[in-house]
């Protein structure tokens, strides 16, 4: 939850969830799989509430005791009101 004191931004609240799952292949590499879910709501506005969903799947590699390496790719997809009854889409990659 954001507030701010004067005219300069827009309260608003956000939420976040992100699951996540792995199945590690051999010794040193791991297969990931991630799923995030994010809302946000502009107080006392209708215009720019939104929902978005980002599933990624990708790679952790252990390079050495200390380090490992992580690549992940997937799409992101956004519902965003317009405030005036209907809504924007946008689908990109993440």
């Amino acid at each position: 939850d954001s507030r701010t004191e004067d005219d300069l931004g827009f309260d608003f609240r956000v939420a976040d969830l992100t699951l996540g799952y792995g199945r590690q292949l051999n010794e040193r590499t791991t297969l990931r799989g991630t799923v995030g879910l994010s809302t946000s709501d502009i107080i006392n506005q209708t215009a720019g509430d939104a929902i978005s969903i980002t599933p990624l799947v990708g790679i952790e590699q252990r390079i050495s005791e200390r380090l490992n390496w992580t690549a992940q790719v997937g799409v992101s997809h956004a519902r965003i009101d317009d405030g005036l009854g209907g809504e924007i889409t946008d689908t990109s990659f993440a």
